[in-house]
Protein backbone atom coordinates (compact mmCIF):
# COMPACT_ATOMS: atom_id res chain seq x y z
CA UNK A 1 0.00 0.00 0.00
CA UNK A 2 1.30 3.64 -0.62
CA UNK A 3 1.92 6.05 1.94
CA UNK A 4 0.52 9.60 1.71
CA UNK A 5 2.55 12.60 0.87
CA UNK A 6 2.77 14.72 4.06
CA UNK A 7 0.71 17.34 4.81
CA UNK A 8 3.50 19.28 5.86
CA UNK A 9 5.07 19.49 1.95
CA UNK A 10 2.82 21.73 -0.62
CA UNK A 11 2.11 19.48 -3.69
CA UNK A 12 2.17 22.82 -5.99
CA UNK A 13 4.65 22.46 -9.05
CA UNK A 14 6.32 24.72 -10.87
CA UNK A 15 5.65 24.97 -14.50
CA UNK A 16 8.81 25.53 -15.66
CA UNK A 17 11.60 22.17 -15.44
CA UNK A 18 7.94 19.77 -15.85
CA UNK A 19 8.69 16.66 -18.20
CA UNK A 20 6.30 13.99 -18.59
CA UNK A 21 6.48 11.13 -21.32
CA UNK A 22 3.95 8.14 -21.63
CA UNK A 23 5.41 5.08 -21.34
CA UNK A 24 7.36 2.67 -23.40
CA UNK A 25 5.21 -0.33 -23.31
CA UNK A 26 6.11 -2.45 -26.74
CA UNK A 27 8.55 -4.80 -27.62
CA UNK A 28 9.90 -4.80 -30.79
CA UNK A 29 11.58 -7.64 -32.64
CA UNK A 30 13.19 -7.23 -36.10
CA UNK A 31 12.46 -9.77 -38.89
CA UNK A 32 14.18 -11.11 -41.76
CA UNK A 33 12.42 -8.79 -43.74
CA UNK A 34 9.75 -6.28 -43.78
CA UNK A 35 8.65 -4.27 -40.64
CA UNK A 36 9.60 -5.59 -37.15
CA UNK A 37 6.84 -8.26 -35.05
CA UNK A 38 5.32 -5.75 -31.56
CA UNK A 39 3.50 -6.78 -29.04
CA UNK A 40 2.62 -4.85 -25.65
CA UNK A 41 5.44 -5.67 -22.61
CA UNK A 42 2.36 -5.86 -20.45
CA UNK A 43 -0.91 -4.27 -19.17
CA UNK A 44 0.71 -1.46 -17.34
CA UNK A 45 3.65 0.43 -17.66
CA UNK A 46 5.06 3.44 -15.13
CA UNK A 47 5.31 7.12 -17.34
CA UNK A 48 8.31 9.39 -16.19
CA UNK A 49 7.54 12.49 -14.87
CA UNK A 50 9.92 14.94 -13.64
CA UNK A 51 8.95 18.56 -12.12
CA UNK A 52 10.22 21.56 -9.34
CA UNK A 53 9.02 23.03 -6.10
CA UNK A 54 9.63 26.13 -4.31
CA UNK A 55 9.44 24.87 -0.88
CA UNK A 56 10.37 26.50 2.20
CA UNK A 57 13.38 25.62 4.66
CA UNK A 58 10.97 23.56 6.93
CA UNK A 59 9.47 21.80 4.16
CA UNK A 60 13.15 20.53 2.92
CA UNK A 61 13.29 19.10 6.22
CA UNK A 62 10.41 17.25 6.00
CA UNK A 63 10.68 16.36 2.59
CA UNK A 64 14.22 14.67 3.39
CA UNK A 65 12.88 12.87 6.70
CA UNK A 66 9.80 11.23 4.66
CA UNK A 67 12.58 9.98 1.90
CA UNK A 68 15.23 8.96 3.79
CA UNK A 69 13.47 7.47 6.76
CA UNK A 70 9.57 6.91 5.52
CA UNK A 71 10.04 6.30 1.40
CA UNK A 72 13.44 4.28 2.94
CA UNK A 73 15.20 6.43 0.31
CA UNK A 74 12.92 6.19 -2.13
CA UNK A 75 12.19 2.75 -2.19
CA UNK A 76 8.75 2.35 -1.18
CA UNK A 77 5.57 3.89 -3.43
CA UNK A 78 3.95 6.87 -2.43
CA UNK A 79 0.30 8.71 -3.07
CA UNK A 80 0.06 12.73 -4.27
CA UNK A 81 -1.51 14.48 -6.44
CA UNK A 82 -0.04 14.36 -10.50
CA UNK A 83 1.54 17.59 -11.01
CA UNK A 84 -0.42 18.19 -14.11
CA UNK A 85 -3.79 16.83 -13.81
CA UNK A 86 -4.36 17.38 -9.98
CA UNK A 87 -5.66 14.08 -9.25
CA UNK A 88 -4.33 11.24 -7.07
CA UNK A 89 -1.65 9.06 -8.33
CA UNK A 90 0.74 6.56 -6.69
CA UNK A 91 4.44 7.28 -7.85
CA UNK A 92 7.57 6.06 -7.30
CA UNK A 93 11.23 7.60 -7.17
CA UNK A 94 13.38 7.30 -10.25
CA UNK A 95 16.07 9.33 -8.77
CA UNK A 96 16.61 11.44 -5.38
CA UNK A 97 15.13 14.64 -4.84
CA UNK A 98 17.85 17.49 -6.06
CA UNK A 99 17.84 20.95 -3.71
CA UNK A 100 19.21 24.06 -4.94
CA UNK A 101 18.50 27.71 -3.14
CA UNK A 102 15.91 29.48 -4.69
CA UNK A 103 17.47 32.32 -6.99
CA UNK A 104 17.20 35.82 -5.03
CA UNK A 105 15.06 34.36 -2.84
CA UNK A 106 15.99 33.75 0.59
CA UNK A 107 14.74 31.12 2.78
CA UNK A 108 13.28 28.92 -0.08
CA UNK A 109 14.55 26.07 -2.56
CA UNK A 110 14.07 24.83 -5.56
CA UNK A 111 13.59 21.12 -5.47
CA UNK A 112 13.80 18.87 -8.63
CA UNK A 113 11.87 15.24 -8.72
CA UNK A 114 12.10 12.58 -11.16
CA UNK A 115 9.16 9.99 -10.67
CA UNK A 116 7.35 7.14 -12.30
CA UNK A 117 3.58 7.26 -12.44
CA UNK A 118 2.64 3.83 -11.23
CA UNK A 119 -1.12 4.36 -11.49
Amino acid sequence: MAIDWPATVAEDALEDGYSEQEPNNLVRQPTDSGPPKVRRRGTAAPAPVSFRQNLSTAEIGYLITFYRTTLKYGALEFTRKHPRTGSDVTMLYAAPPAIAPAPNTPGRWIVAHQVEVLS
